[in-house]
Order: structure tokens, then sequence, then C-alpha cells
């Protein structure tokens, strides 16, 4: 279950950095924010589950 977590969790970040060249292309600011935001949030779950991993470690 931890691997597809991780997985989808880092192909949202590549999108988030495909969005952001995508929106530049287009001199869309929406999608390079939409972007920013996505990548913004894996990073914030890549960590946290990082974290969680960590603790559990620490119990055993």
């Amino acid at each position: 279950m931890k691997i597809i977590k991780v997985t989808h969790t880092l192909l949202a970040l590549v999108s988030g950095v495909l969005l952001i060249g995508y929106g530049g292309w287009d001199d869309s600011p929406g999608a390079q924010g939409i972007g920013l935001l996505t990548i913004i949030g894996s990073i914030i779950l890549i960590v946290s589950m990082y974290r969680n991993s960590r603790k559990v470690k620490d119990l055993r």
C-alpha cells in the first residue's frame, strides 16, 4: 500500500512540474498556479509519509 502512495505522490510531483512548463509555454498563469500547488502538496505528503515512517520505526 505504501509503495502505491509514494508512486502516486511522485507522479503528482512530475505532473505539477509539467503543468508549470505547459503554463509557461501557453502563457497561462492559472496552469502555473495549479502546478505550483500540486508540487507543494506533493512535497508536503512526501515529508509527512517520511516522518510517519520514522515514528513507526522508533516505536518498535
